[in-house]
């Protein structure tokens, strides 16, 4: 009985001695959390973290391009460069006249006209958006290639590499971005001067012309300079089918990744740069804060009465436009079950029994590795970024917020060459590839996602926090309960951009990439350049269902209407 009570008194001792620590340690913790969800500290330590990321992976490399363009200058004064800077320029401006006229002939349908079918418009020119660039060019090859549908059919070989193809690949491509640009612009716009015109007498072309197209010019001006951008930093399309019609981002690509020649491919860099940053800086200063479309949902516009004749005119417009983007992605779908070899092709399985061996796998295992983890990363860096960019005086959210927007001028080749300059290995490969290639997905592609984060942190209440703190909350529990919570919606939209882009993405991977490491977006325009439009189109097929399951979870969690 003694030695008993002698044991209970010692436990009780040892606990009443452990007590004091432990609620100490959790005191002490609870004040640190607290110190750190400061409304001071947290968006000094944020900004702190970002600007510090934002040097290394962004400022680093481009300053390295043009530190080392500059010292190789003196061999772009041939007539050669000049050649290839005009061609560049003027296949980006008919590219970027064709897809915006386009764009906004879609957009005013769905938003203005009272024609059917608008569901399937805004679906047919969203599907580009989550699917690479050079789709466009593989749907050409297989309509207009060697053994494509026309070939076969007419018997003739249309001549479709070059000039023509690259502005035909390049509208489609970049079709969605000048639409949704649009869409956005006129749902901002107010339809009382139309309606006034038309009450008037005014046609519905008139009015159009007159009145819509005056009051949507800065969301014209801002998709005709961001669509520019993206035709000239485009990659893959002059790739696939420019054929002997070389261009900058594909002239850069064959000094770095060919000749090996970090120098030739940095000076040409910096005659792609200029264009580039002029364009952004025209869209930032003088245009002032851009539309922020969102590439997955659209709110359909009720439309106005027109006459049968302009009602024809946009309805054969706007169907025969969607019809032809639909069946050129589709048929995408359809080569990858059609064995496109032999005099007569038939359905096959083939290109996916190629695909379940281990050599067929291994795009998709590095598909999602490098997505997963480039949108886990990038949707906290952005998340915080916005955060910081709306929290009212926050020192340095503004400078740190343009620097996050900057890779939109940057083309993905000028990165790559950058990263290449500023991490490759004497060996050539990056050191630490896989975080390279993350970080080469994550910045280069944060400008979107940052747009995300700062709008849904922009409809949030400004005075959740404030309430919460007013009835006695600390820092720590008002970040636990009520912000952390808040940002959930903008952290998953984050992720889903990050995600998409990053399966998608390929300008920057294809110098990046090491030998036997080959993402679905570089093995399919490997294969389609090499001839092998079947294996392409299965691992296009892939990377497509990816990213559609992605745009499907993306509305299901966050729970947004639309078309």
């Amino acid at each position: 009985m003694g030695v008993c009570a002698t044991i209970r008194a010692c436990a009780a001792a040892l606990a009443s001695h452990s007590a004091a620590p432990v609620a100490t340690v959790r005191a002490d913790a609870a004040r640190a959390l607290g110190v750190f969800a400061d409304r001071r500290t947290a968006p000094a330590v944020v900004g702190g973290a970002a600007a510090a990321l934002l040097a290394l992976f962004v400022a680093w490399p481009l300053l390295l391009v043009l530190v080392r363009g500059a010292t190789r200058s003196a061999e772009l004064a041939g007539g050669a460069w000049l050649a290839v800077l005009a061609r560049s320029l003027a296949v980006a401006a008919v590219s970027t006249a064709v897809a915006v006229a386009l764009g906004s002939g879609l957009a005013y349908a769905v938003t203005r006209a009272d024609v059917p079918g608008k569901r399937l418009v805004a679906i047919a020119c969203r599907l580009p958006a989550v699917l690479p660039p050079f789709f466009a060019a593989l749907a050409l090859l297989l309509l207009f290639g060697d053994g494509g549908l026309v070939v076969r059919v007419l018997g003739r070989r249309a001549a479709i590499a070059g000039f023509a193809g690259i502005v035909v690949a390049q509208t489609v491509a970049f079709l969605p971005d000048a639409f949704l640009v649009m869409v956005q612009t006129l749902r901002r716009t107010d339809d009382a001067l139309e309606e006034a015109a038309l009450n008037l007498g005014a046609g519905a072309l008139a009015t159009a012309r007159g009145v819509t197209l005056a009051l949507a010019r800065p969301g014209l001006a801002w998709a005709a300079l961001s669509v520019f951008v993206l035709c000239l930093s485009d990659f893959g399309n002059p790739f696939l089918i420019g054929g002997g019609f070389g261009v900058l981002t594909t002239e850069i690509y064959a000094r770095a990744a060919g000749a090996h020649d970090l120098g030739g491919a940095a000076a040409l860099s910096v005659s792609l740069i200029v264009p580039c940053l002029l364009a952004h800086a025209l869209t930032t200063g003088w245009l002032g804060a851009p539309p922020r479309p969102s590439r997955w949902t659209i709110h359909l516009g009720a439309g106005r009465r027109l006459s049968s004749r302009a009602r024809g005119l946009v309805l054969v417009a706007a169907a025969g436009s969607a019809l032809a983007l639909l069946c050129l992605y589709g048929g995408i779908a359809l080569a990858s079950i059609v064995r496109l070899s032999g005099t007569r092709p038939g359905l096959s399985l083939v290109h996916y029994r190629e695909l379940g061996t281990a050599a067929g796998t291994s795009p998709i295992v590095a598909s999602l590795a490098l997505a997963l983890l480039a949108a886990g990363v990038g949707s906290v860096l952005a998340t915080a970024i916005g955060r910081l960019a709306t929290r009212p005086r926050a020192v340095g959210a503004t400078l740190i917020e343009r620097c996050a927007r900057l890779p939109a001028a940057l083309p993905g080749t000028v990165l790559g060459v950058g990263y290449l300059l500023a991490f490759a290995g004497a060996a050539g490969p990056p050191a630490g590839t896989i975080w390279i290639l993350v970080a080469s997905i994550v910045f280069g592609k944060l400008p979107r996602a940052v747009s995300t984060a700062v709008e849904f942190e922009q409809s949030l209440p400004p005075a959740l926090e404030e309430v919460a703190r007013s009835l006695g909350a600390g820092p720590a529990r008002t970040f636990a309960r009520v912000t952390l919570p808040c940002l959930i919606p903008a952290g998953v939209a984050t992720f889903v951009e990050l995600f998409i882009d990053g399966v998608a993405t390929v300008s920057a991977l294809v110098l990046l990439v090491p030998a036997g490491f080959a993402p679905l977006s570089v093995a399919s325009l490997g294969h389609a350049r090499q001839g092998d439009l079947g294996l392409a189109c299965a691992l296009g097929t892939v990377l497509g269902a990816l990213s559609l399951c992605a745009v499907g979870l993306y509305r299901r969690a966050v729970g947004r209407s639309g078309a």
